[in-house]
Formats: structure tokens, sequence, C-alpha cells
């Protein structure tokens, strides 16, 4: 199963050096496949860019920055993680040799993505998450997980092992989450 850790400030720290410290810590204990540096407030957001990228050989995982495909292009980072609401991006990020990975909420969001070239889309919320609205469900889940096999991932509420079973039960790809990596 994929495990895709996403980073927030807000259990991150936007200091570079600390962000890095609990990176690793992070890593070493969880192992994630893909680890997406997301954060919206933007405080030292290209020198935090640039240490991860000096770092990268350090790891076994790959980089995605989340929205910026300027700082995914200069600092080669592996891919890119769009919104909903960039799926325009989609294109010219694959052009520029971008692995792209989407935010997705509906599976006519997913065909869309699927279409437009994008490689990975997570679906969302799976189970009970702040601000993000009624949670799919497993079963929901599971319907799209059957249908598009390694292309989907569970987002959203994703916390425990507890979760993570139900998903790897519903025959989930991977998972995605900012707090089961804390």
């Amino acid at each position: 199963m994929i495990k895709y850790q996403i980073t927030d400030p807000k259990y991150f720290t936007t200091d570079p050096h600390r962000f890095l410290l609990q990176l690793s810590r992070s890593v070493r204990k969880h192992k994630p496949e893909f680890i997406c540096y997301r954060d919206k407030t933007k405080i030292n957001r290209e020198k935090i860019s640039k240490l991860l990228k000096l770092s990268s050989k350090n790891y076994r995982t790959k980089f995605i920055i989340n929205q910026d495909l300027n700082l995914a292009v200069k600092y080669k980072f592996y891919g890119i993680h769009l919104t909903s609401k960039q799926f325009k991006l989609i294109k010219e990020a694959k052009r520029k040799g971008l692995f792209v990975v989407v935010s997705t909420h509906t599976e006519k969001e997913i065909q869309q993505v699927l279409k437009l070239g994008g490689d990975l889309v997570t679906y969302s919320p799976i189970f009970k998450t702040p601000n993000k609205g009624e949670p799919k469900g497993v079963e929901d889940f599971k319907k799209i997980a059957l249908k598009y096999k390694k292309r989907v991932i569970a987002l959203g509420g994703i916390t425990t092992d507890k979760e993570v079973e139900k998903v790897f039960k519903a025959y989930g790809y991977g998972i995605a989450s900012i707090r089961f990596f804390v």
C-alpha cells in the first residue's frame, strides 16, 4: 500500500532546519513512498524547497510540491500535487516532466484528471476530517478503488492504523494523510 505523506506547518514547522529534522523522524518511522511539501503560509517556502532538493538523496522517497509549478520545476521535484481547481495545469506539468497528483472529490473529477494525463488522484474525504464536509465512507471509496485500481488513493481523516486497515480492506492502492505521519 502506497503511503503519501503531506506536510503542513501546523504539524511541521516553517523553520527550514527544524522542518528537515521533523521530516527525517517521520520518514524513519513511516517510510512513505511520496512526500508532498505543502505549506500555504509560504513562510520560508523557497528555503525549504531548496533544502528538500539538496537532502532528497538521503531519502528513499519521492518529493512532490503542492500547487507551485514554478518551484516544482526550479528545484526539480519529482512531481506536483494540484488542487481540484487546477486541472488546467495538468498538461503543462506533464510537459515539464512532472508526476502529477490531483485532489478529487467526485468520480467525474477522477475521470477528468485521468483523461488530462494525471498520474494519481487523491479521493476525499473518506473519513471525518475538520472543515472538509461529509465523509464519503469506506464503501464509496471501495467502489472507486476497484474501478480505478492503482490510480486512486484515500485522503481525509486517516489518523491511525485503524483507518489505514479499513482502506487496505477496501482494496485501496494507498493512503494520503497529514496527521497519520505526525
